[in-house]
């Protein structure tokens, strides 16, 4: 139970640290398509929801 445990602690912060990346990456798209606040407001309302 408590290696299982670990593994799925694990697996939730790659899951969470890969999305974070992928956000990211996405973020600087729509930088340059100069609707980026928008969508940081969007990005800080989906991570409350997760946290």
């Amino acid at each position: 139970m408590l290696i299982q445990n670990i593994f799925l602690r694990f697996l939730y912060t790659f899951i969470v640290s890969h999305s974070i990346l992928s956000v990211n990456q996405i973020s600087i798209i729509f930088l340059e398509n100069g609707k980026y606040e928008k969508y940081m407001k969007k990005t800080i309302l989906i991570m409350k929801n997760i946290c």
